[in-house]
C-alpha cells in the first residue's frame, strides 16, 4: 500500500492537518512496512553476509557482482534491505538496532 501525496490535498507536513482516514491509512502503511521489516531482517542479513562472502574471491569485479546479485532480488523493499546491509558489512560498521 502506498499512500500518494494527491490522497490528500493538504501539502502540510503536521499530520494532525490532515483527515483522519488519510492519518490512519499512513499508520497502516506504516505497520505494514514494519512487519515486512520484522519478516524478512534476518533474511536479508543472511543474503547479504553470502553477496560479501565472495568480496575476496571476486576482487575487482566484487561491487558489479553484488549489483547484479541484489538487483535480481524481488521485491524492492527487501533489496533495498540487503543493499543496506550490504553496504554495512563493506564498511566494516557494526550493525545498529
Amino acid at each position: 500500500m502506498e499512500i500518494m501525496s494527491s490522497a490528500c490535498p493538504t501539502l502540510s507536513l503536521n499530520l494532525a492537518n490532515h483527515p483522519a482516514e488519510y492519518r490512519a491509512a499512513l499508520e497502516a502503511q506504516k505497520a505494514e512496512m514494519f512487519a515486512f521489516w520484522q519478516q524478512n531482517s534476518e533474511r536479508s542479513y543472511a543474503e547479504a553476509g553470502r553477496i560479501f562472502s565472495e568480496k575476496e574471491k571476486r576482487k575487482a569485479g566484487f561491487r558489479a557482482w553484488a549489483d547484479a546479485q541484489i538487483e535480481a532480488l524481488e521485491p524492492q523493499q527487501y533489496r533495498n534491505m540487503v543493499r543496506t546491509e550490504l553496504n554495512r558489512l563493506v564498511s566494516g560498521k557494526p550493525r545498529t538496532e
